[in-house]
């Protein structure tokens, strides 16, 4: 019988060496407190309001405190036009008994300043809302940010109560404020200092209290 040799099993393949486990990345967790970071994208800039619009539009809202009109008056600068004064609009309603007070108002010369004091409810809001259909700019208190009560006279963003100064230097503006208390303070302290200048404005003020600094005319509002 012939004798058996074991099986050769040939070369043997070296083994493979296992791939590492790819884990993903994690994502970066924000820090609590910071803000995340994005990408900046392109600003658009906005085309100016066509010419007929924009004067059209300023004929409806020149005289009111609508934030459009600093939107407006950028525009027209923009453009090279020249924004007049609104013509104000006939009054819808007769105010019954306030002929003097309307009286020495409107008759107030340039540069005078005009504190209009009395409780709350006593009509002095739609006393200074009248003015506005012979002339004066109109403007309610506005908090917040500094001088954001007279922001709306200019056609770009106060910097400072000395901008604001300048703007009312103007001897053709009429301008009627109301709510002394609900202005920011910043446009408090610049009134109060064109009062001791006198400034070319002629200006009317609406309050609640008696006046921080003797103004030129006072006049309180009684039923």
């Amino acid at each position: 019988m012939a004798a058996r040799h074991p099986r050769n099993p040939g070369p043997r393949s070296p083994r493979r060496a296992p791939e590492p486990r790819r884990t993903p990345p994690r994502p970066q967790r924000t820090p609590p407190g910071s803000r995340a970071r994005y990408p900046r994208l392109p600003h658009a800039r906005r085309a100016p309001c066509d010419p007929e619009d924009l004067l059209r539009l300023w004929q409806i809202l020149g005289l009111s405190d609508h934030p459009l009109t600093l939107t407006l008056r950028r525009d027209a600068s923009e453009l090279g036009l020249t924004l007049h004064a609104p013509a104000p609009t006939p009054p819808t309603h007769t105010l019954i008994g306030r002929a003097t007070e309307l009286d020495i108002l409107n008759h107030l010369p340039a540069g005078q300043i005009a504190w209009i004091s009395g409780p709350p409810g006593i009509g002095k809001t739609a006393l200074i809302d009248s003015l506005a259909h012979t002339g004066w700019r109109v403007l309610p208190a506005r908090g917040g940010l500094p001088l954001a009560t007279l922001e709306p006279l200019s056609a770009h963003p106060l910097g400072s109560a000395a901008d604001a100064l300048n703007l009312l230097r103007d001897t053709r503006l009429k301008l009627a404020l109301d709510d002394w208390e609900d202005m920011d303070e910043t446009t408090r302290a610049t009134l109060t200092l064109a009062a001791r200048q006198h400034p070319g404005a002629t200006i009317a003020i609406t309050a609640r209290q008696p006046p921080p600094c003797p103004p030129t005319t006072t006049s309180p509002c009684t039923p």
